[in-house]
């Protein structure tokens, strides 16, 4: 992972220095009051933003550690999609077939245009995806990869969608189609659709490319494959019919690169926005994919207000349809998800070390979005899915962290805006359906996956409000968990174990 890209939290999971700092430490030059205490990093902030309590302790808001999550950014990978994506590299080799000399310079012809899309832009040409040469590298560990990425997402945001049996669909900045073949390997219900996909590149032979190897991979899969129409073209280029469906997956940090490097993002994302808009039926859907960058993560939540006020509404990741709590920008935190890649297909793996360009997780930003048909604002985003009344949904936004006084965070996103969820690591014994089981705040806060949905119950606890405490790096506002069934004094900092959670143990975030 390039410099660019690492994580905003990525300065607290380092090793603490003699004595306990705050997690802004280094870069605030600062070392906490309360080092050595045993306090966490945000009792400073507690003792100076609100009114204390009756033993001068601060009201943090609290909840019921959730016997649950729901709604996993991410899905397992199940044995037919892992070995249709083993089996991709067959498909290249029928559809590109190399000699022995160019079989051996492909690493090195990645490696390169790895280069000419990220650091070395400037010198990339509008038409670079017409030499042979750079498809049969882009295909080999590009869109194989994507096909990684795409496949993991896109059950997760289409499973139970309600899609007619018959429609029209768009996919921006196409290339091979690697987001079409993504959806077809990865979500089988929807091959029994009749979709007409308008595949929109400037490249012809990429599109050429791209529509041999779906058809390979449909005679791989068996069904009756999608009706193609490639359309050679940027993006607003007309097409005949309104599109249902929309996917704009890893275009326009190509197409605005240079109004991103300039800082200009919001009217970049603006322009987006307008130029997908114009293919949206009335009850359309976009799903828009970036980088998961600090310049990706700030497009899509730019792209993201756009769509909210043309009366679009988030379904994925956002549990809430207010503003983003995470928009990016310089010195903010910004949107994005990791997962780990140990399952990708071994041949991939090696090869992507032999261009020097091997990963041990992938790394995404986007947004689902979908306007309903009669317009009404009360259509449900992802809060709708696995919440109940009285919840109060928080998306998991980072990797566990280590925070002083022996407990571990999560930040996450709220309708409150950024939050961090805070657990004490003390274990307790519980009766659970006959057995013995032992957990803790911090252990229910390590197995969750990165993207999980958690539901909080904050009924009887503190509001979130202006005066609540916030943790002094970012500026979120901290909730403490608490055991579930038992009465919390608010006023506590430190709360006791709870019960361990009923989800996948073996699904821990990284």
């Amino acid at each position: 992972m390039g410099q660019g890209n690492v994580p905003f939290y990525a300065s607290i999971l380092k090793k603490k220095n003699k004595g306990s700092t705050s997690p802004a430490g280094k870069e605030a030059g600062r070392t906490d009051k309360t080092a050595g205490t045993g306090k966490p990093a945000y009792a400073r902030d507690r003792q100076e933003r609100s009114a204390s309590g009756p033993d001068g302790r601060k009201n943090i808001p609290s909840a019921p550690v959730p016997v649950s999550s729901s709604g996993a950014v991410y899905v397992p990978v199940s044995k037919n999609l892992s070995g249709v994506l083993s089996r991709f590299g067959d498909i290249l080799r029928e559809v590109f077939p190399l000699d022995r000399k160019k079989l051996s310079s492909l690493p090195k012809t990645v490696n390169a245009l790895s280069h000419l899309l990220t650091d070395t832009r400037n010198e990339r040409r509008v038409g670079y995806m017409n030499n042979p040469a750079n498809i049969s590298a882009y295909v080999h560990y590009f869109m194989w990869w994507n096909l990684v990425r795409f496949s993991r997402l896109f059950p997760g945001l289409f499973s139970g969608s309600s899609f007619p049996g018959s429609f029209y669909a768009v996919d921006l900045g196409s290339g091979p189609l690697t987001a079409v073949c993504a959806l077809w390997i990865s979500c089988p219900e929807l091959r029994r659709k009749k979709i007409t996909w308008y595949c929109v590149d400037i490249s012809r032979d990429a599109l050429a490319a791209g529509e041999e190897i779906f058809l390979r991979l449909v005679a791989l899969t068996g069904g009756e494959p999608w009706e193609i129409i490639r359309v050679r073209g940027t993006a607003g280029v007309p097409v005949r019919e309104k599109a249902g469906l929309i996917i704009c997956a890893n275009v326009f940090n190509e197409m605005f690169s240079s109004d991103l490097e300039a800082g200009k993002v919001g009217g970049a994302a603006s322009k987006a926005f307008s130029l997908v808009s114009e293919y949206a039926a009335p009850d359309s859907k976009i799903v828009l994919i970036e980088p998961g960058n600090p310049e990706g993560g700030s497009f899509v939540s730019g792209f993201r207000k756009k769509a909210l006020q043309a009366g679009f509404l988030p379904v994925s990741p956002c549990p809430h349809p207010g503003k983003c709590p995470f928009p990016g920008g310089r010195g903010k935190k910004w949107c994005h998800f990791a997962f780990p890649v140990d399952y990708a297909p071994e041949k991939l793996r090696l090869f992507s070390e032999q261009a020097g360009l091997s990963k041990d997780r992938a790394v995404l930003s986007f947004v689902y979005l979908r306007r309903p048909q009669d317009g009404k604002a009360e259509a449900s985003c992802a809060s709708g899915a696995g919440s109940t009344g009285g919840a109060f949904p928080v998306r998991i936004i980072s990797d566990p962290i280590k925070l002083p006084g022996g407990r571990t965070g999560r930040y996450g996103c709220s309708g409150k805006g950024m939050v961090l969820l805070s657990g004490k690591d003390i274990p307790v014994q519980e009766k659970d359906m006959g057995r013995d089981r032992v957990a803790s705040p911090a252990d229910f806060l390590k197995r969750l996956p990165f993207g999980s949905l958690v539901d909080l119950e904050l009924s009887g606890m503190p509001s979130l409000n202006e005066d609540s405490p916030v943790d002094s790096k970012s500026g979120a506002v901290v909730i403490n968990l608490v055991p579930r069934g038992k009465q919390v004094d608010p006023r506590r900092t430190v709360s006791p174990a709870v019960s361990a959670p009923h989800s996948n143990p073996s699904g821990r975030g990284r």
